[in-house]
């Protein structure tokens, strides 16, 4: 369904406010030539760590950002040389982050979801208002409510407005941004579940962004790992979880002990230190300052991917 191929996003910044020229330009490499795909059908969980690049995949996917090189296939048709019609936002939405500052506060409920409906649709009052009642019933908010405004709801009931905003037009793709990390934990299960159900009743495919591995592990179909604007790791989610290859991914698990034995997590070493500055990254393998398995070859030379028969992917010179 989703093929996003040698995909770069490049934000412009400066040394400071007042260089001017072109010689004192830098750039930050958010997005650094990522390619993979997603099958209709499936949930695709993308983890790493903060300003890895994540949201500005998900965004650079959706048109909100515009890609610096690269290519996004829909369906088969590049999306970005036909500039992001209005059919291709209409199949493919976003579940934002924070569930208070995606929702307009000036706007009620009802009027929030009628605008998407009034874009992509031909609606009569009534017919407008029988969707909005059966957006809000689908995912478990009273239809009563619909004149309230977003600071009367509690997080977790204003997430599910914005759910329920991104199925209002009928999509078949979903970018899911981080949707329960602002969420109290007694929220978080009933979140999933709901998007869970969402997708097999709607026949949903997702990408789904979160820093957790627990909630990636249970939501996911695939798992895509990243670390500072690249893909190092892509596989099944039994594959990479049973076996993670790339070290950066072995770290990211022996954190979380219930995923990883004791045994393994006494044998691997911890990640330390910060990611590098993604405006001056290292030469090289650009996680080989963090590495426990740095070798000569990481800290001269960019790894390439390595694909294996089972459809295990991994970035790292350990392989290649």
């Amino acid at each position: 369904m989703l093929e996003v191929i040698d995909l770069r996003k490049y934000f412009d910044v400066r040394e400071s406010f007042f260089s001017i020229f072109p010689k004192d330009k830098k750039f930050l490499l958010a997005v650094d030539g990522v390619s993979f795909f997603i099958d209709t059908g499936e949930i695709c969980g993308l983890v790493g760590e903060s300003g890895c690049g994540k949201t500005t995949l998900g965004k650079t996917i959706l048109g909100l950002y515009k890609a610096t090189s690269g290519s996004i296939f829909y369906n088969g048709v590049n999306m970005i040389e036909k500039n992001f019609p209005r059919s291709f936002r209409k199949d493919i939405q976003m579940i934002f982050q924070d569930p208070f500052s995606s929702l307009n506060p000036a706007k009620t409920i009802k009027n929030i979801l009628a605008l998407p409906l009034d874009t992509h649709f031909t609606l009569d009052r009534k017919g407008k208002d029988e969707r909005i009642e059966y957006l809000l019933e689908m995912v478990g908010i009273n239809p009563d409510y619909k004149d309230r405004y977003p600071h009367e709801f509690s997080g977790g009931q204003s997430q599910r407005i914005g759910i329920a905003r991104a199925l209002s037009v009928e999509p078949k793709f979903i970018i899911a941004d981080e949707p329960i990390s602002k969420l109290d934990v007694s929220i978080q299960a009933q979140i999933l579940n709901l998007l869970i159900d969402l997708k097999e009743e709607l026949k949903l495919s997702m990408l789904f962004i979160s820093h957790d591995l627990r909630v990636v592990r249970h939501i996911s179909n695939k798992v895509i790992v990243m670390y500072l604007g690249n893909i190092v790791e892509t596989a099944e989610k039994k594959q990479l979880f049973d076996n993670p290859l790339h070290p950066y991914t072995q770290a990211l698990i022996s954190i979380v002990p219930h995923l990883y034995s004791k045994k393994r997590i006494e044998e691997k070493k911890l990640l330390e230190g910060e990611p590098p500055s993604p405006i001056i990254p290292p030469k090289g393998c650009k996680f080989h300052p963090r590495c426990p398995n740095c070798m000569n070859i990481c800290e001269k030379d960019p790894p390439i991917t390595k694909l294996f028969p089972d459809g295990h992917a991994v970035m790292c010179h350990l392989y290649s």
